[in-house]
């Protein structure tokens, strides 16, 4: 096992060795991770128990199947090294938690109500692994509010490829930081959105991750998605901040972009952005300037 993925499951997570993970270790608790998400199942043995996992809200799981999407991004974050299952990109995280479904159906107040219970636990890192076709004015608003006020937004791209690549939102809109997915391959996935505001990958298809036992009596799936993207960059984000906290956001967001590995058309493309997310790279880029007018 390689650094810091020592857990049973362990094995069966592809993605460190294509992110630089192999030796770096991510470090103790810093900047927070705000997950926007589906409810975490806190019960589950990943987050039983887990260090500085704080619920923003109530957390419901079990309306749906689709119900189970929180936890497992959540696990990819911040999965501990606990001797059981998986390990996430930063398993010492400060996880918190807003449930956008408390009725088993995501909604866009929900999400508004998570960016601004994130506000007030802030600044850091927030997940959006959510998405739709609709710009919404005030759901934009709420997002740059979120950039205002200091905190990294990331958003996957979308799984839309084979419709398309319709724009998806909050992925769109400026200041967020968009992701999409590749394969063991190092190859922009089926399913990735293509965009215009894609700015980096991540590993996203074949992804070990923790999920309710009521959907899973092992309480572990693999998972595809740019869903499952978006948490790597964010969890890295969080540990490059944590270890370089005079880094404006707007700084950590070039940081993040620019440190990563190039992979299909050189330089920037509208699959992969600038390319796989670089953990060990964007601890050493060279920030830019701060831009206070950005």
């Amino acid at each position: 096992f390689l650094g810091q993925f020592t857990d049973p499951l362990s094995a069966q997570e592809w993605w460190p060795s294509h992110i630089g993970m192999t030796d770096w270790v991510a470090p103790g608790p810093g900047v927070p991770v705000t997950m926007i998400d589906s409810g975490v199942d806190l019960a589950h043995e990943e987050f039983a128990g887990r260090p500085n996992t704080i619920a923003l809200n109530n957390q419901t799981t079990t309306a749906n199947d689709e119900e189970l999407h929180g936890t497992a991004t959540a696990s990819v974050v911040g999965a501990p090294v606990n001797g059981k299952g998986i390990v996430g990109i930063y398993p010492q995280a400060k996880l918190q938690l807003w449930d956008a479904s408390p009725d088993g159906e995501l909604t866009v107040g929900d999400e508004i109500a998570g960016l601004a219970s994130a506000i007030r636990h802030g600044p850091g890192v927030i997940n959006l692994s959510l998405g739709g076709f609709d710009r919404i004015p005030i759901e934009e608003h709420a997002i740059l509010g979120a950039f205002a006020a200091g905190n990294l937004v990331v958003a996957s791209a979308g799984n839309d490829r084979s419709e398309g690549s319709s724009p998806s939102y909050p992925a769109s809109f400026a200041h967020v930081l968009t992701v999409g997915a590749t394969d063991e391959a190092d190859h922009v996935t089926s399913f990735s959105s293509a965009s215009q505001a894609m700015d980096l990958a991540a590993p996203g298809q074949d992804m070990e991750a923790a999920i309710p036992t009521l959907f899973e009596p092992t309480g572990y799936a693999q998972v595809d998605g740019t869903s499952f993207s978006a948490p790597l960059v964010s969890g890295a984000a969080a540990a490059v901040w944590t270890l370089r906290p005079t880094l404006t956001n707007t700084q950590l967001f070039e940081v993040m972009r620019r440190s990563a590995r190039d992979v299909g058309k050189k330089g920037w493309d509208a699959d992969t952005g600038y390319g796989i997310l670089h953990v060990p790279a964007a601890v050493t880029h060279k920030a830019p300037p701060p831009d206070p007018q950005e």
